[in-house]
């Protein structure tokens, strides 16, 4: 589906607090600021609509206090304070109804402990610790039912890579990040993939940028992050695109530029820089809306929550991305089989044998033709993404001889 750009006519600038910037794709709106001490260095994590926001570091003092932000309503509340003792550069993550906070550096050393917090109840539930080492600056993000935690710094700059089970409060080491170690870097996950890039190594920053595939457990380089080489930038996904933004770079340099990437097409694309140069800020999504706040603007902390909205991804009515559904026939099929979309946009899918080994990549527009040339006879399973569904669906197809 090709897009239609909008012409930038105007960039309005107000206050520090109060702004609203529109241009080519997407448009930041101020919300509420956040109405505890202004933070570096805190964690986020999303459940339903609202966005929980804690730990971090204001100068020389450092906070266990949490907070959340009613999307809904554009309002803070304080919620129970984190257990752990106060910390900066911790992890997070959420898991269902869930949310997971651990790791980072206290006054006096770095941390291994993790927490579950509960909204319902507002209460923080002490899990498993973190079984590859204190740290600090750990990216982590979760796929489907599963936490992840990668890099950090405790002394030397790490490259491994965990999983986190919540069923059995079990880590698993997995497959180490293939590049060098680093910490402060972003992560995110798009359907049932995750990425990772940028970032600090031993004082210089990173634009790299990999994707790791927890089927087939192994990492893949994509084209690296298009801005200037930087590490505590902040990062949100809106249906099957992420935006990675704002963080410092060499010589203390902050950024406000913001990147959209297409994992369709391994691709990044310029959107609206954010309203002000920042770094080690939060970043998440609710729903369609992407949110990035507090941190450091130069040399003062901050306490503004910015709102974007993509203005080239379609929303239905419910203001939630577009759920793609297709079809693939004739199934059984003994030669060619088909799938029907119901758009003629751009989209990636994937056949993988039941037992999860891909056996073939496809990038493809409108209907599409898949021909058998020697997959042998058996049942695959059939993946399909797209950048205006909620999540990549897959049917069971079956080739005959």
């Amino acid at each position: 589906m090709k897009k239609k750009m909008i012409l930038n006519w105007s960039i309005i600038m107000a206050t520090l607090f109060s702004v609203t910037v529109t241009f080519a794709q997407g448009v930041w709106t101020a919300k509420a600021n956040f109405i505890g001490s202004s933070m570096v260095g805190s964690v986020s994590f999303v459940i339903g609509t609202k966005l929980y926001v804690g730990t971090g570091a204001n100068i020389n003092t450092l906070t266990n206090s949490f907070w959340a932000y009613d999307a809904t309503t554009n309002s803070w509340s304080q919620i129970a304070s984190f257990p752990g003792v106060a910390r900066v550069g911790a992890s997070s993550f959420s898991i269902g109804n869930y949310g997971y906070v651990g790791l980072g550096v206290g006054i006096t050393n770095v941390l291994n402990d993790f927490y579950r917090y509960d909204p319902v109840n507002d209460t923080w539930t002490q899990v498993s610790n973190f079984v590859g080492g204190a740290r600090e600056g750990a990216t982590s993000f979760s796929i489907g039912s599963y936490g992840y935690v990668a890099g950090g710094y405790n002394g030397s700059y790490q490259n491994d890579f965990w999983q986190y089970d919540p069923t059995t409060d079990a880590w698993t080491q997995k497959s180490n990040f293939s590049s060098i170690g680093r910490t402060e870097g972003v992560g995110f996950s798009i359907g049932n993939m995750g990425y990772f890039g940028t970032g600090w190594h031993s004082g210089s920053p990173h634009s790299d940028f990999w994707n790791y595939d927890p089927t087939i457990n192994t990492w893949t380089q994509l084209s690296n992050f298009p801005g200037q080489p930087r590490a505590q930038a902040s990062a949100f996904v809106i249906g099957n695109f992420a935006y990675v933004g704002a963080g410092q770079g060499a010589s203390s340099v902050n950024y406000s530029d913001c990147f959209k990437y297409n994992p369709l097409s391994d691709t990044w694309t310029s959107v609206i820089s954010l309203p002000f140069a920042r770094h080690w800020s939060i970043g998440a999504a609710i729903a369609d809306s992407g949110y990035i706040g507090l941190g450091s603007i130069f040399s003062s902390y901050t306490n503004d929550l910015s709102c974007f909205v993509d203005t080239n991804i379609t929303t239905n009515v419910l203001g939630v991305t577009q759920q793609m559904f297709f079809s693939a026939f004739p199934n059984p099929a003994t030669g060619s089989l088909y799938v029907r979309v119901p758009w003629n946009g751009e989209y990636s899918a994937t056949i993988r044998t039941i037992n999860g080994a891909k056996v073939r990549d496809i990038l493809g527009q409108g209907d599409l033709c898949i021909e058998r040339d020697g997959l042998a006879q058996g049942m695959y399973i059939l993946t399909v993404l797209s950048p205006y569904a909620i999540k990549p669906e897959s049917i069971k197809i079956v080739f005959t001889d």
